[in-house]
């Protein structure tokens, strides 16, 4: 295909599938900055290759993309997760598809079935169910079968291209996940699956339309969040009415602050209730009302907290073997423990880079072993003593601290403008000797040995 081929399928998908011709084209010329005749020309060699039909009322659709919103599911899933536990169409060693797309990190495997169909009258929803929603659910059940025995062998590649072998005892819980595309003004028909149930009750699906999907990691969009609300969500689902919308879920969520338990019930009546109510009115509580304006007030305090996000990024690749639960923690900061991270250290930070200071060393604990050192320094211009530089600073604040595990992170500024990132992680008993410091580090500390307090921040002055 040539170049605009793909951009019309694509800007086709993320709005429903189908769009008037006439419109299409408009858009693509203000958007693109084309011609008229260089879409049209476009879309007439789509319709003959079968990648779009056109239909009643000068409306075009696409036809098959199923590989298309596989795609895009791996590109939402790639905002939330890093490439090395998100896999595409992953593969058993006999050659049978596992799944579509899949989430493997710390325990827990996501996995995804995407199905695709282009129905364009109601009555044809009840066939477009059985061949998407129910086969989808079908396949998944046989997944979590294959998830739970080793005598399927379960080597994926991941988005990085490496081969993980994955144990049926590594995994604590699946969360299956059906995909299916509708229109955007036929997302109303999907059922959520409360009729449907496969054999275990902790495996229940849930059921979404690509549209709903992106809502939902809008709404939450680190990693443990994401699991946090589908693990609540497919419980939830089974005690209410089957036509639910996504807003009213994501509304009512939030407004339980997050536990989908109503204010009436305790948890122990919530797991006995086979029906929970949820009203109308939390269909518009994302958009008006207190809700939406704590979820502004949350969004406008959140800003700061993609910092930490672009460090956690950044250290991934370049972290050392064997610091894997290490990793999974820093992941599994939520966006709130990330917001408090980053009011912490980005003043440091800020001095650091505009204030064109050589060296800040921030130091913050958000207790129960979350404790973490942030150094930043372009003191010294060899990488390995800085290497060296970060797990001696990390072993003297874990001794400051007297705390049991701790995680150092180091961005380096190099005079040639380049930057690195150094990760160091400790736990237990770590044996400190200032002899055996570097040169570089002694004559720095010399004047780096006291230290102050700002509220849970502290830092070498």
């Amino acid at each position: 295909m040539g170049t605009l081929e793909p951009i019309l399928i694509d800007f086709l998908f993320e709005n429903g599938g189908i769009a008037k011709e006439e419109s299409l084209i408009k858009d693509m010329v203000k958007n693109l900055d084309l011609e008229e005749g260089t879409v049209s020309k476009s879309i007439k060699k789509l319709i003959s290759r079968n990648k779009l039909h056109r239909l009643e009322e000068d409306y075009i659709s696409l036809t098959d993309f199923g590989d298309t919103q596989e795609n895009k599911i791996n590109e939402l899933l790639g905002k939330l997760v890093y490439n090395k536990f998100l896999f595409l169409n992953p593969k058993l060693q006999n050659g049978d598809e596992f799944c579509d797309n899949m989430i493997f990190f710390d325990g827990t495997l996501v996995v995804f079935q995407s199905k695709t169909k282009d129905y364009t009258k109601i009555e044809e929803f009840d066939r477009f169910k059985r061949r998407c929603i129910d086969k989808a659910i079908s396949q998944l059940e046989t997944t979590i079968n294959w998830a739970r025995r080793d005598e399927y062998k379960k080597k994926f590649y991941n988005n990085l291209g490496e081969e993980i072998k994955i144990k049926s005892e590594d995994i604590k819980k699946v969360i299956g996940v059906c995909v299916s595309y509708f229109h955007a003004d036929k997302d109303h028909f999907i059922t959520k699956g409360n009729t449907v149930k496969l054999r275990n009750k902790d495996e229940i699906p849930n059921i979404l339309t690509y549209q709903e999907l992106s809502k939902i990691i809008e709404f939450n969009d680190t990693l443990p969040e994401f699991m946090e609300y589908l693990d609540k969500r497919r419980i939830l689902v089974q005690k209410n009415a089957p036509l639910l919308s996504e807003r009213q879920i994501l509304g009512y969520f939030f407004s339980t602050n997050r536990t989908m338990i109503p204010a009436e019930m305790t948890c122990e009546e919530f797991d006995k209730s086979s029906m929970v109510v949820i009203t109308d009115d939390f269909e518009e509580s994302l958009g008006t009302g207190e809700l939406s304006k704590k979820l502004k007030r949350r969004d406008e305090k959140n800003k700061d907290s993609y910092f930490i996000d672009e460090i956690i990024n950044k250290i991934l690749p370049a972290a050392p073997q064997g610091n894997d639960k290490f990793l999974v923690e820093l992941i599994n900061l939520n966006r709130f423990q990330r917001r408090l991270i980053a009011e912490s250290i980005l003043p440091a930070y800020k001095d650091f880079i505009f204030g064109k200071q050589d060296f800040r060393a921030p130091f913050i604990s958000l207790g129960e072993g979350c404790n973490y050192l942030f150094l930043f320094s372009r003191k010294n211009q060899d990488a390995k003593t800085n290497e060296e530089m970060l797990k001696f600073y990390t072993a003297l604040m874990k001794n400051k601290h007297n705390v049991d595990k701790i995680i150092g992170v180091s961005e380096n500024h190099y005079a040639n403008g380049m930057i690195n990132h150094n990760f160091c992680a400790m736990e237990g008993d770590v044996k400190f000797d200032d002899a055996n410091l570097p040169e570089e580090i002694k004559k720095m500390m010399e004047d780096k040995s006291k230290f102050t307090e700002k509220r849970d921040l502290y830092e070498f002055d």
